[in-house]
């Protein structure tokens, strides 16, 4: 399990105030495949791409079934 803790510049301070919940996965294809399988869209349209640590990470984010945001995200 990775929980990514990061400050916001100016936090909401608010109850719900989280903006999302990420999850780390080993396949970010089969996780992809399998979530819009299940009728979620990513938010992003696709897998993204950004340059953090060493190699990048590919990510998307979706609305769970309460407007949750959840972002599944594979360090390369």
């Amino acid at each position: 399990c990775v929980m990514e803790i990061y400050y916001a510049g100016s936090p909401a301070g608010t109850n719900g105030a989280v903006d999302h919940v990420a999850v780390d996965v080993k396949d970010i294809e089969a996780a992809y495949e399998y979530v819009t399988s299940l009728g979620y869209q990513a938010l992003e349209g696709k897998i993204t791409f950004l340059p953090f640590y060493d190699n990048g990470v590919r990510f998307f984010t979706i609305l769970g079934p309460n407007h949750e945001k959840l972002e599944f995200s594979q360090t390369l």
